[in-house]
């Protein structure tokens, strides 16, 4: 009766430790992401990082449509 006892306890500790290691691996939080520096659109002033620009001279924009735009209302 004590062995059964035993292993029984043993196989619930098993399965539970299990569990919580799934638990935990599925709940990670994904590290945050950090921009270092961020520039301004020049033609919708949206803030965004600077490896996503599209840049022309000091000007920069966030989509090469608002950089078609910019152009056109100011002229090249």
């Amino acid at each position: 009766m004590g062995l059964r006892t035993l292993l029984f306890g043993l196989a619930i500790y098993v399965v539970f430790r299990m569990l919580k290691n799934r638990i935990k691996r599925t709940h990670t939080t994904p590290p945050a992401v950090t921009y270092s520096d961020t520039v301004t659109c020049s033609q919708c002033g949206l803030r965004f990082p600077n490896q996503e620009s599209n840049a022309s001279d000091k000007l920069h924009f966030c989509s090469p449509t608002h950089r078609k735009q910019y152009f056109d209302q100011h002229g090249a």
